[in-house]
């Protein structure tokens, strides 16, 4: 058994090992149909989005393929090159940034106009 406190590792790290051994559920390969059916339903006009935990990207990719422009933050690098992978491949258009809002600065990120949590 180890000692209270030892062998602990940070979320960040617990993320970066579950990336690299490919053991991501929530990543389903296609954009959440919450979001999809929000900005179809509600009428929502392309306009700046800020994809926060963004993961690989299917959201922000299916937003930027709806003529959003959007910028994808996670604190995952893995995370973060595969969405850049998948723009790629899909031949959109989107920011892909990592960056944890509890140790970083945000100064370039002002406006947010849809986030689903």
């Amino acid at each position: 058994m180890s000692v209270r406190g030892e062998n602990k590792i940070t979320i960040e790290e617990r993320y970066k090992r579950r990336y690299k051994a490919g053991d991501i559920p929530w990543d389903i390969g296609k954009p959440d149909f919450n979001l999809i059916q929000t900005v179809t339903k509600m009428a929502i006009k392309p306009c700046k989005a800020l994809d926060i935990g963004c993961g690989t990207g299917d959201n922000s990719i299916w937003l930027s393929q709806n003529g959003f422009h959007v910028i994808g933050i996670d604190t995952s690098e893995i995370a973060i090159q595969k969405a850049i992978e998948k723009a790629s491949k899909a031949n959109v258009k989107c920011n892909f940034i990592v960056i944890d809002f509890l140790q970083d600065s945000a100064d370039g990120l002002k406006q947010c106009r849809f986030q689903r949590s």
